[in-house]
């Protein structure tokens, strides 16, 4: 098994954010294992868009098509 370095479980610590379960959407229903796996997922997620935005010279928007 990989062991995950202890910076990535400090950082999903502190960036990684669950809502309280009366916040969830109604399709999870009140499966926390769904909602930590969602959640993660979109911040992820959002995360890389904004690295590569970070790193692009002209802004880039997918609707703008």
């Amino acid at each position: 098994m990989i062991e995950i370095p202890q910076i990535v479980e400090e950082l999903y610590n502190q960036l990684v954010i669950i809502p309280e379960p009366k916040d969830w959407p109604e399709y999870i229903g009140g499966n926390a294992r769904v909602a930590q796996n969602l959640y993660s997922f979109y911040y992820g997620l959002r995360a890389g868009f904004q690295l590569g935005g970070a790193l692009r010279e002209e802004p880039f928007n997918p609707f703008e098509e």
